[in-house]
């Protein structure tokens, strides 16, 4: 073998090296540009997912807002009906007091009426005697 083939052997030995440490270098800066556009992609799909949960959060702050108001009026609404059942129960009781004050009144009366009726029988005088007690009767119902 001459000297020539030997230095050339070298050469490409040397050369194939370089070219492996060339490739290795390749690879890793298209590993590390990969792995950055990954990175940004997945900041920037954080951003949006960000973003759009921002304005998730404000729609149901918006619905909360309106549910709130509603329900306060809801609550005027109720506060009122309350107010009106109970001047009804109110107006109950008294129409109940009422009836039966009423319907003493008239036993009462039924009462007098009857023994006046039989009273009269029994008198002889013209009806003096009847007014007289019906008007006692009438002061003593009021």
């Amino acid at each position: 073998m001459n000297i020539k083939s030997v230095k050339l052997r070298i050469a490409n030995k040397r050369l194939k090296s370089e070219l492996k440490k060339c490739k290795h270098k390749i690879l890793y800066e298209n590993a590390h540009v990969k792995l950055v556009n990954s990175l940004e992609d997945a900041y920037e799909n954080e951003q949006n997912e960000n973003q759009f949960l921002k304005k998730t959060n404000k729609e149901y702050i918006y619905k909360y807002y309106i549910l709130l108001q509603k329900d306060e009026v809801l609550e005027k609404d109720l506060s009122l009906c309350k107010r009106k059942l109970l001047a009804a129960e109110t107006m109950t009781i008294d129409y109940r007091s009422l009836l039966k004050d009423y319907k003493d009144n008239i036993q009462r009366l039924s009462k007098d009426i009857a023994i006046l009726t039989t009273k009269n029988e029994y008198l002889e005088s013209s009806g003096t005697g009847i007014a007289n007690r019906i008007k006692n009767i009438l002061k003593r119902g009021k």
